[in-house]
């Protein structure tokens, strides 16, 4: 007999889908390339992809219909086996957001396997991915005035032994502004090709005998992280992709008229899935509007107009970016296309949700996805409740579920409804494990079910919420603070428009908690009336900030998540800072990751102090577990 809870969960997953039919019954695509030939059959002529390079409302779109894609994608998957890509070869790409991206990405799939790489990553990071993949390929831009990236390339040619082509995209094919390359492609032991010239040499078809990917062959290696030391690997298989795009089309009840708008990071686990492949298995058109997508600001001013043009039903976005289309809301553009939205990679403060949700009278969904689960693990169910603040149910055929571990990171029992606990998850989207076999210890708990290394709570209704990762948890002398209470109190006042809070170090209590904000534009306020408002907001004593730092720009991540390993590294230097000012010197303190120690504080005296200045330093901070080197 179903008990109540399980009934709850049951009705909103069998809105959209019938849970009680094997998934093996559902006759999904073996591999991504059969997405694109299904689609093709049943939409040849309907537009697919339409790209916006300036990303405005007034310009001419380049059009790509379903039958144009699939001959794209052939024509590249059977360039890349010309020059070598086989079964388990890589294609490393290294591009912003552009149509190319799209052959590339499922081409390499095609023949091999498709590595998207970050073209923000320094150099030592994207030569490190290149060379734990072997990559054989590399497509990337072509050389033109003010852009670096094809410095980076030079750069990397030099130190990747597998490497022996590189495709090249000249990007004055989508504006006169940009003229063609003016500077040399030709580097040394490395051919050199111009992707687009190659691709159309090539049959738009695959040739007969051709060998095809089977579901559990590896399809993509998508880096994760990757501010800090080498990058983790995670192998997706055909069947993890295929399964994350179907599943979402179907929590978001898609079809071949839906508009939906593409504009975070191709590089990114999301956008190739749930802005790219999901919808291109129901016949739905993708908008994708500039290279930089949501990082351009003239994507982020024209926004609503291009929603009330193109007549879009859906986007995505992360916190940052709801935070800059608030800022901009026109309530004279006609928004009336938007069924939905979705906000994803890090939680949303409800006041912002709130906001947005009064001002477009559009409904936000909160899900939640990681690079190691596919892409979707929960989500806000689209015809059914949503409860703010909540990352939503599971996904059908997925299960999903919160466990206490011990120390060793074993699990020790279930949690009970609302205990906080690890997040763990088994299912057909559950990713194959990292390429380095060393980055697989403690990531599995038996039976195929996978840590993720969140924390959450699931209530009796069957929906989670985050409460932080564990290396986000505040220790104040024992007590494990959860730093979204202090987030979500702050994020209240009228005048904040961002926060994250954070540990500094403190000798007595290990860590104290502090917050960074940043404003709306226009506000002003102290930092003192900020910590009042906190004090009164925060009901759990020990979780009230002790230090509340006003910043102009919060540090993000490619994909606009606040990136708090920069704020913990400058609330060390604001603490180092405070101790060592009574020293009356021209003191310099720069905190950066270090391989051994974790992070390190380098401190920078001048050339004409004393002697007795080193000793000083370090034993006023040797009560701190900061390693430091005074120079």
């Amino acid at each position: 007999m179903m008990n109540s809870r399980l009934k709850r969960i049951s009705s909103l997953i069998d809105v959209n889908l019938n849970e009680t039919l094997p998934i093996s019954e559902r006759n999904l695509a073996k591999n991504t390339y059969e997405v694109f030939d299904r689609a093709a059959r049943k939409y040849a002529n309907k537009i697919a992809l339409r790209f916006l390079f300036a990303g405005n409302q007034e310009e001419n779109s380049f059009n790509y219909s379903y039958g144009e894609i699939l001959n794209y994608i052939s024509q590249t998957a059977n360039a890349f086996q010309k020059v070598g890509i086989g079964h388990k070869d890589v294609v490393s790409i290294l591009l912003p957001n552009l149509p190319q991206n799209h052959f590339a990405l499922w081409g390499a799939q095609t023949v091999g396997i498709a590595s998207p790489l970050n073209p923000l990553l320094e150099v030592l990071h994207i030569i490190g991915i290149m060379n734990e993949s072997k990559a054989k390929v590399l497509v990337t831009l072509a050389p033109f005035p003010n852009n670096h990236l094809w410095e980076k390339v030079q750069a990397i040619a030099q130190h990747v032994p597998t490497l022996k082509t590189i495709l090249t995209i000249n990007l004055a094919q989508f504006s006169n502004q940009i003229s063609s390359q003016h500077t040399s492609t030709k580097i040394t032991n490395m051919t050199v090709i111009d992707f687009d010239q190659f691709i159309a040499e090539q049959a738009n078809h695959l040739p007969l005998g051709f060998c095809e990917k089977k579901p559990d062959d590896a399809a993509c290696y998508f880096h994760t992280g990757g501010t800090t030391g080498l990058p983790k690997i995670a192998i997706h298989s055909h069947s993890n992709q295929i399964f994350c795009a179907w599943m979402t089309g179907q929590q978001l009840s898609w079809n071949e008229k839906d508009i939906v708008h593409a504009g975070l990071p191709l590089f990114h686990v999301n956008a190739p899935l749930i802005s790219g492949l999901a919808p291109f298995t129901v016949g739905a058109e993708v908008l994708l509007t500039s290279p930089q997508g949501f990082r351009s600001p003239t994507v982020i001013d024209n926004f609503w107009k291009l929603v009330e043009k193109y007549k879009i039903t859906f986007f995505m976005g992360v916190p940052t970016v709801y935070v800059a289309l608030n800022k901009r809301w026109d309530d004279k553009v006609d928004i009336s296309s938007l069924k939905i939205v979705a906000c994803g990679a890090a939680p949303m403060p409800t006041a912002l949700i709130k906001e947005f949700q009064e001002r477009t009278q559009v409904r936000i969904l909160e899900g939640y996805g990681l690079t190691e689960g596919g892409v979707l693990s929960s989500v806000n169910p689209y015809f059914g409740e949503s409860q703010i603040g909540s990352i939503g149910i599971r996904i059908p055929y997925q299960e999903m579920k919160t466990v206490i571990l011990d120390e060793q990171g074993q699990f020790l029992r279930n949690c009970k409804p609302n205990e906080i606990g690890t997040i763990t998850i088994r299912g057909p989207n559950v990713f194959q494990g990292y390429l380095r076999l060393e980055d697989n210890k403690n990531i599995w708990l038996g039976e195929g079910w996978l840590n993720t290394g969140d924390l959450g709570r699931e209530n009796e209704q069957g929906y989670f919420t985050i409460t932080g990762r564990k290396k986000d948890l505040i220790i104040r002398g024992g007590h494990n603070i959860d730093p979204q209470i202090i987030e979500e109190a702050l994020a209240q006042h009228p005048a904040v428009a961002m926060v994250a809070a954070v540990g500094k170090p403190d000798v007595k209590m290990g860590e104290l908690p502090v917050a960074f904000v940043t404003l709306h534009d226009g506000q002003t306020i102290k930092e003192e009336e900020l910590l009042a408002f906190a004090v009164d907001k925060i009901s759990e004593h020990v979780a009230t900030p002790v230090d509340i730092y006003i910043i102009e720009k919060m540090p993000l991540t490619a994909v606009g998540k606040i990136y708090k390993p920069q704020l913990r590294f400058d609330a060390i230097k604001l603490t180092f800072d405070e101790i060592l000012m009574p020293l009356g010197l021209d003191i310099k303190i720069a905190v950066e990751p270090h391989s051994i120690h974790g992070q390190l504080a380098t401190i920078i005296i001048p050339e004409n102090a004393s002697k007795e200045i080193d000793e000083q330093i370090h034993f006023l901070l040797k009560g701190f577990s900061v390693a430091i080197e005074v120079y």
